[in-house]
């Protein structure tokens, strides 16, 4: 009886080791996935585009939608950013086969006039993700900016 509690014990612990290093490494894939999506630059469709496929139909639809009004008439971005992620994923947890997070983070975005002027202002960001661990596709990606890096750390 004690052998069988001691191998159960190690067999549910390995299991749940096993679980945390597979959460682990899909978050840090989808972290991966989601930056490429938000860091384009100004006229380059393709740099745009690269991360369609990691999304899902509805969630790429809406996160184009998001960028309303910041296209030019052939669907390109009319300025460029670019993010750098500034700490640990927040608020991970997983429903439901969806794993959430938050990414916090530096967004860098710059706009260059017809004329050649330059736009450049920096933001305190925190992009928070949805990803369908079903259908391995990202269903949902918003940006909440909370500020000037100079004022504060984190939007926290």
């Amino acid at each position: 009886m004690f052998k069988f509690l001691i191998f159960g014990i190690v067999f549910f612990v390995v299991g749940c080791d096993s679980e945390l290093a597979s959460q682990a490494k899909t978050l840090k894939s989808v972290e991966k996935t989601s930056q490429m999506a938000i860091n384009f630059n100004q006229g380059d469709m393709s740099s745009l585009i690269d991360a369609e496929d990691y999304f899902s139909p509805d969630g790429w639809n809406k996160f184009i939608d998001s960028l309303t009004g910041y296209l030019d008439e052939n669907g390109s971005p009319n300025f460029s950013q670019s993010f750098n992620k500034s700490g640990k994923s927040l608020d991970v947890r997983r429903e439901s086969g969806v794993l959430y997070f938050i990414m916090p983070g530096i967004l860098e975005h710059v706009s260059e006039n017809k004329y050649g002027g330059i736009s450049k202002s920096t933001y305190l960001i925190e992009i928070e993700v949805r990803y369908n661990e079903n259908s391995s596709k990202i269903v949902y990606v918003k940006n909440r900016t909370c500020g000037s890096p100079k004022n504060k750390k984190s939007c926290r």
